[in-house]
């Protein structure tokens, strides 16, 4: 929030533009209508001003006054012809949009500023030295890279849990021909599911981790985000942080397919590794917790 003086002089400073503009507009000869063009483009100056500074509302106040002491002079003075009054209206119109637009900017800035100033620093008695992963693995190589990292920071930690979560996505039964087609796609998810949990198993029984400190889990979805099944495991196993890889898409692909580690790191309440094709943490998130 800006201190008063400071507030009141920028709220001056657009009132003094508003109103020098609006005079001259006024005392300016009909004839010359190339300086009543020049006169309404500078209009967007407070409107952007007052805009930037005082946020939507203050954007759309000043196109609002601006509207009103302009009324009377666009329909007297500029509004000869048809196409003058459609300009003038149009005019009008981009006003309201240039301080719409510039004020919702500086909102949404202000409030990310404010929400980075207003982050507090977690209690060390927040952390637990108990943890509790979550491992995600899909069929690819890249998601073993996140069980070769756990093994190698926590092969010999007795305080650290692991659960193994495979998401099989079950197709839509639309697609197939049959319901026996259906059930044997079924088994192959299924199978390739057991696989992949039982490498990871045993490769972390050959770092260290014993029975007692690892589980593995099945989830099944139907044209569901893999995401929201991890997150929804998550929250309701109490996981202290969630291990995934990243497949390395490029941003048309991350826009048109989504990335399963990128909604993890934008949505996840508990910290969340990211492990890349090297087998390094390419990110560590931790999410608000407030």
């Amino acid at each position: 929030m800006l201190p008063m003086t400071d507030r009141n002089a920028r709220i001056l400073l657009v009132a003094s533009l508003i109103a020098g503009i609006t005079l001259f507009h006024y005392g300016t000869p009909g004839h010359l209508m190339y300086l009543h063009v020049l006169l309404q483009a500078l209009f967007f100056a407070p409107v952007s001003l007052s805009g930037w500074w005082f946020g939507k509302k203050g954007g759309l106040a000043a196109a609002s006054a601006i509207s009103l002491v302009y009324m009377y002079h666009a329909v007297t003075v500029m509004m000869a012809t048809a196409e003058m009054a459609v300009s003038n209206g149009i005019q009008i119109l981009l006003l309201f949009a240039v301080g719409f637009f510039t004020g919702t900017y500086a909102d949404i800035r202000r409030s990310y500023y404010q929400t980075l100033s207003d982050a507090k620093p977690l209690p060390a008695a927040s952390f637990s030295t108990e943890q509790n992963l979550l491992v995600h693995l899909d069929e690819s190589e890249i998601s073993m890279n996140a069980v070769r990292y756990v093994a190698r920071l926590f092969g010999r930690s007795p305080e650290v849990r692991v659960t193994l979560l495979y998401v099989a996505n079950n197709p839509n039964p639309e697609l197939f021909a049959s319901a026996e087609e259906q059930q044997s796609q079924r088994a192959r998810l299924s199978d390739t599911a057991a696989s992949v949990l039982g490498k990871a198993k045993e490769y972390l029984f050959q770092n260290g981790f014993e029975e007692s400190r690892l589980e593995t889990c099945l989830e099944e979805g139907q044209n569901t985000r893999v995401s929201d099944v991890i997150l929804a495991h998550q929250k309701s196993h109490g996981h202290t942080a969630i291990v995934t890889g990243r497949h390395r898409f490029s941003r048309t692909e991350e826009f048109l397919f989504g990335s399963t580690a990128l909604r993890l790191a934008r949505q996840a309440t508990c910290p969340v590794w990211v492990i890349d094709e090297t087998g390094v943490s390419a990110a560590a998130t931790q999410a608000n917790q407030t």
